[in-house]
């Protein structure tokens, strides 16, 4: 199967002038194309190595059909090797092997191939050219076959840590490769040397095969010495199996062409082409194992009892060829002293292998008593305690951690019964617990928690494992390893009450009132009945956080837990949701007229007023209210959510009992948020102007600028229905002031431009309190100004009556700040509830707009009209112009001419209106019939 005695014959016709002889023709290996290709490669060249071996012994016995079929089997070998080398490549690309591990096989591979290619070489000089193969590139690719095999070896093996270690190793390293070295020198290389050659070249090349054999040896005994265990197994066995047969069969074939005995195609062969598919079986199953993923972890132990012998061995062998060389000296004195030095050294030998096994006893009796005494330690340090209870519980042992853990002193609880100490609530289950691991199988361990009474009269919480050592002569008894878990368990405790109460009012959290409500609903579908959740949300809280700070905001918080508390019963709920969110849940039924009382006893328990910052604030709440049965714990928590914010859009403060038509209600407003959060960039609003005229001469004063929602599906929608939408979260009110400011002023330029305006003229914008709060109004209003170029005088910025209640401090100095601007500030509605002097004294205030509802009142009672007088009064007093709102009829705008009220506006004079109206109609125009007599 092997061409390899054919090209050693070539080495032996170079060392004895031996001819070569004719070569076969090689076969090509022909892949079976299957996903395991390596199994039928390895099995078609097993059958083969197989009949080859039969036909050797009938070799020379004259059957021509057996002859002919060696020679044919033996031309196959090239096709061997090359497999080999593809296998090993292979195994080395398998990602479970280590990185060392790849290379060897990788060198190990490339090896093979070398010497493939060096047949190749052969084969063409021999039988192709019909020259000698001998000295050729062939022999540099065998050559080089050695250092490559060698290299992939070593990368099998552990790296030496340590001095000690490191010199051990080569000591024995260098015995094996000098004990065998010595044989391989005596019969091969100083034999060659002997040999006369044609050049230098042909001497170094017929020594470096002998000497290459060697370094495979020293390769093979530093694996043997120094393999990792996570590396070595079948794979490695028999590829070290296959390197030791190609040792045996080169030196073979050397010592048998020095001899003159060498026959081609004889057992010679076979033991090439054993090793080559030894080699190959290794290869294979390194593949095999790695892709089956059977290998162990990447690092391991050094495992070398099994070959520790190895240099003894080599001293066995060297002296074993000093006693073959020095035959014919046995019966002289230099035998005697051979004989006397080979005795003295297997006697010492003997010594050192007896010194060995006493110190490998030695060292086993020392680690015990370290492992003894690092057991003893670890148990007198452990922080468990660690103790041994006879069958009747009593303690024979206990640790010195004792101490510290129970109090108690460990020889004070010898011979004490165990369960004397455990809470009696907790005795019969520990007694239970200590009978079941006594009755368990030897070593079985099983946990328990109790209670332990310490020596200072506490209870401590103890975790308790127990491993039954009965049967163990040097135990004989139950162990307990305890520790002490009480800080443990009111950690837990307390992350319990984290994880399901709210941490600043201790009440139930979500998650908690959820899970209550859920085990409520459940109980409803056994009995019936339906439960009640209320939803309760403080009203302005956010005003109270901002004027007098967070932590009386806490402070309101926590005073608003402890009333719903009292105005709940002890079995009720009550949960904080979140930020000023709170919720009851009621699990007995209630009927219309007990939701009604109990939103109406929650509600007169905040009528109370409570002290926040050093006054007293009074709050109210919004109440949703929700009944239910069944198993929607979802539908339920909604309903009296959507419930509660029907009370805050219909004004806040009260209670409503949910509808199933509050949900679309609630539905609807939330798609017009989501509108209106994309109007203000698509450009859906518009502004519209209501001219403001001066009663006495009727000429425009100026106009007041009012939005207008142009939604592109709902159409206009009203602004009663999108203003307090968009007052609700400063993120929507603040860039809709912004821009009805900037678009105000722009489009009073435009009027001001057209040169058509013969008096003082001047545009209102109303301005919410949240621009007022949350946003930089005196920067806005100076770069609108300067945008436009206009001209302050002619900006009024109206304000309500209720925004100057918060914040005063801020808000005063924000007027103050635009009132230097040049800009002029109106109090729009005034009249309406908190109308006070000192404010009105306070405030750089120009202008008093007067509410609505006080003209309305004009020419139906005197009281009305009397009222009406006063407010204009007040503002002449105060050097304070006064403009009507909402004028409807002829006798309103007489009136107010009568009383002396300056200006007016309303739908008796114009609806508001598009800016392109306001130019046709009323720039540079008066209304005449406002002068005439009061209209009948």
């Amino acid at each position: 199967m092997s061409v390899d005695h054919d090209q050693n014959v070539v080495k032996g016709a170079s060392l004895a002038g031996v001819p070569s002889g004719d070569r076969p023709a090689a076969s090509a290996w022909t892949s079976f194309g299957l996903n395991d290709w390596s199994s039928w490669a390895l099995l078609f060249n097993g059958v083969l190595l197989a009949l080859y071996l039969l036909c050797l012994p009938y070799r020379g016995a004259q059957i021509t059909l057996i002859d002919h079929m060696a020679e044919v089997l033996s031309a196959l070998a090239l096709e061997l090797q090359l497999v080999l080398a593809i296998v090993a490549w292979r195994a080395a690309a398998v990602p479970a092997l280590s990185r060392r591990a790849k290379q060897g096989w990788r060198f190990f591979a490339l090896a093979c191939l070398v010497y493939w290619i060096g047949n190749l070489f052969f084969y063409y000089y021999s039988v192709i050219a019909k020259v000698s193969a001998f000295p050729s590139f062939a022999d540099a690719c065998y050559l080089a076959f050695y250092p490559l095999a060698l290299t992939g070896l070593l990368c099998f093996t552990e790296k030496i840590h340590g001095k000690h270690e490191r010199i051990q190793f080569w000591l024995d390293a260098a015995t094996v490769t000098l004990g065998i070295g010595s044989l391989v020198w005596y019969f091969l290389i100083y034999p060659l040397a002997q040999v006369q050659y044609n050049s230098t070249l042909e001497l170094l090349l017929s020594l470096g095969y002998p000497v290459g054999d060697t370094l495979l040896i020293f390769g093979v005994t530093v694996l043997l010495l120094r393999h990792r265990s996570d590396q070595f197994g079948k794979p490695l066995a028999w590829l070290v199996a296959g390197m030791s047969v190609h040792f045996i069969a080169d030196t073979s074939f050397a010592y048998q062409t020095l001899q003159g005995t060498y026959v081609v195609n004889g057992i010679n062969g076979g033991l090439y082409n054993a090793a080559y598919f030894l080699m190959l079986v290794g290869a294979h199953l390194q593949y095999r194992i790695a892709y089956r993923g059977t290998n162990t972890p990447e690092r391991g132990d050094l495992t070398r009892r099994g070959f520790n012998l190895l240099p003894y061995l080599a001293v066995a062998l060297a002296y074993g060829l000093l006693l073959f060389v020095s035959r014919p000296q046995w019966g002289t004195r230099l035998g005697e002293l051979i004989a006397t030095a080979v005795t003295l050294t297997a006697l010492v030998i003997a010594r050192q292998l007896l010194s060995v096994r006493e110190n490998v006893r030695l060292r086993g009796e020392q680690a015990a008593r370290e492992t003894e005494a690092r057991f003893s330690s670890m148990v007198r340090h452990s922080s468990d305690v660690i103790s041994l209870l006879g069958p009747d519980n009593t303690i024979r042992f206990v640790s010195r951690s004792a101490e510290r853990v129970y109090g108690y002193m460990p020889e004070t609880l010898r011979s004490t019964s165990l369960l004397a100490l455990i809470h009696p609530e907790d005795r019969p289950r520990a007694e239970a617990f200590l009978k079941a691991a006594l009755s368990r199988r030897e070593s079985t361990t099983a946990a328990i928690e109790w209670r332990l009474l310490h020596s200072d009269g506490r209870w401590r919480d103890i975790e308790t494992i127990a491993t039954n050592l009965t049967e163990d002569r040097a135990v004989g008894g139950l162990v307990l390893n305890s520790r002490d878990v009480t800080d443990r368990k009111r950690l837990e405790e307390q992350l319990t009450q984290l994880a399901f109460h709210d941490p600043l009012t201790q009440l139930a959290n979500r998650t908690l009132f959820r899970d209550r409500v859920e085990h409520a609903l459940l109980r409803t579908s056994r009995n019936e009945q339906q439960v009640t959740v209320l939803f309760l949300d403080l009203d302005n809280f956010k005003t109270v956080n901002d004027s007098i700070g967070h932590a009386e905001g806490d402070t309101l918080l926590k005073e608003t837990a402890a009333r719903l508390l009292r105005c709940s019963r002890q079995h009720d709920t009550v949960a904080r949701l979140g930020g000023d969110e709170f919720a009851i849940l009621v699990e007995d039924p209630l009927d219309a007229d007990g939701l009604a009382k109990l939103a109406e006893r929650i509600a007169a328990s905040f009528q109370l007023p409570i002290a926040l910052g050093g006054r007293e604030v009074t709050v109210t709440m919004s109440i949703g209210i929700a009944q239910g049965s069944g198993t929607d714990v979802d539908a339920l928590l909604r309903n009296a959510d959507v419930a509660m914010y029907t009370v805050k859009h219909r004004g806040k403060r009260g209670y409503a009992i949910f509808e199933p038509r509050m949900h679309a209600a609630v539905m609807e407003r939330v798609h017009l948020e989501a509108d209106f959060s994309k109007a203000l960039e698509r450009g859906q609003f518009r502004l519209v102007y209501q001219p403001i005229l001066e009663l006495e001469t009727g000429r425009l004063a100026g106009v007041e600028a009012l939005v207008r929602w142009h939604h592109p599906e709902r159409g206009i929608v009203p602004p009663s229905v999108f203003i307090p939408l968009a007052e609700e979260d400063s993120e929507r009110i603040v860039p809709l002031g912004k821009w009805i400011l900037r678009e105000a002023c722009r489009q009073a330029k435009v009027w001001h431009d057209l040169a058509l305006l013969d008096a003082p003229f001047h545009i209102a914008v109303n301005i919410s309190v949240r621009q007022l709060q949350y946003s930089n109004l005196v920067e806005d209003v100076t770069i609108a100004l300067t945008d436009f170029q206009l001209d302050a005088r002619a900006l009024v910025l109206e304000i309500t009556e209720s925004a100057l209640m918060q914040r005063t401090d801020l808000m005063l100095r924000t007027l103050q700040e635009l009132k230097t601007l040049g800009v002029r500030l109106a109090i729009d509605d005034f009249g309406m509830g908190y109308s006070s002097l000192s404010y009105l004294h306070r405030f750089p205030v120009d202008i008093l707009k007067i509410d609505k509802s006080f003209i309305d009142r004009l020419g139906e009672e005197s009281a009305g009209a009397g009222l009406t007088s006063a407010i204009i009064a007040l503002g002449a007093t105060l050097r304070m112009e006064t403009v009507a709102e909402g004028v409807e009829h002829a006798s309103q705008a007489v009136e107010l001419k009568r009383l002396n009220c300056r200006f007016a506006q309303g739908y008796y004079f114009s609806r508001p209106i598009t800016p392109e109206q306001v130019e046709a109609e009323w720039i540079g125009k008066s209304v005449d019939r406002l002068v005439a007599a009061p209209v009948s």
